[in-house]
């Protein structure tokens, strides 16, 4: 089954989503993430009944770079996330572009950003503190 990353989960906002890829290569600006506030974004997801709490707001930590983490139990949950704003606006509301999709470690796919994107899930093989990072990049 596949997993999520101890180290981290980094997500580009330009339309990649990355899980700590050591690929690189150029990506079109999507016109959705083009105008996405990620300075209100929240990791929304069954870890907290898809809830906007402050514990799960994304925080600056760097240059294009907010981050927030999670403690998530490796009891064999899958569990189901976004990443939104408070108001689950339309363009505000990240995930896969279809079905529900499993991140593993160096993957990386595209975030779409629509009131109909789907979930991204992950089932962690250890109990541990997970790092969620966006990351504003051309490349990943």
């Amino acid at each position: 089954m596949r997993q999520c990353i101890r180290s981290g989960l980094t997500f580009a906002l330009l339309v990649i989503v990355s899980a700590c890829s050591t690929q690189t290569g150029t990506v079109a600006v999507d016109p959705y993430i083009a105008s996405l506030d990620e300075t209100n974004l929240y990791l929304r997801g069954t870890f907290n009944w898809w809830g906007s709490q402050e514990t799960y707001k994304f925080v600056a930590s760097g240059d294009n770079e907010w981050r927030v983490q999670v403690p998530l139990l490796a009891d064999g949950t899958v569990y189901d996330f976004k990443i939104a704003n408070a108001q689950w606006s339309p363009n505000q509301s990240c995930g896969a572009l279809s079905n529900r999709l499993t991140l593993n470690v160096r993957s990386a796919v595209k975030l779409f950003c629509d009131s109909q994107s789907a979930n991204f899930q992950c089932t962690p093989q250890s109990d541990d503190v997970f790092r969620f990072t966006l990351s504003k990049t051309s490349h990943i």
